[in-house]
């Protein structure tokens, strides 16, 4: 995807980039890869309401902090899981983790933080 960030939507939440800002970047990026986990687990138990659920959560979280692109694949992960079909969303998943990188790698390329 070529729209990873929407730096607008970043830049009004950081606020001037604060400290306290940064701190709670730093702890979302520390606790998307639990949730990723979470989303495994729950993919490998066929647990759809599980899978809805932390993507849900992942979904609203990356929207907040300007990730569209991951939004975008977690909303896909959601709406498949709320309609009871898990059919490729490991896959799915693996590209999501993959974009969640890749921005914030970027986020720490054009931000410094």
């Amino acid at each position: 995807m070529e729209n990873l960030i929407d730096w607008d939507q970043l830049d009004m939440i950081a606020d001037g980039y604060t400290e306290d800002f940064v701190e709670i970047y730093k702890e979302f990026c520390q606790e998307v890869p639990l949730l990723f986990r979470e989303l495994e687990d729950a993919l490998s138990r066929s647990d759809v309401k599980a899978v809805a659920s932390v993507s849900h959560t992942l979904k609203g979280s990356s929207s907040n902090f300007g990730m569209i692109a991951m939004g975008e694949f977690l909303k896909k992960i959601e709406f498949h899981a709320k309609n009871g079909s898990l059919d490729g969303l490991t896959e799915t998943l693996g590209e999501t983790k993959m974009v969640f990188e890749n921005s914030i790698a970027l986020i720490r390329d054009q931000r410094k933080i």
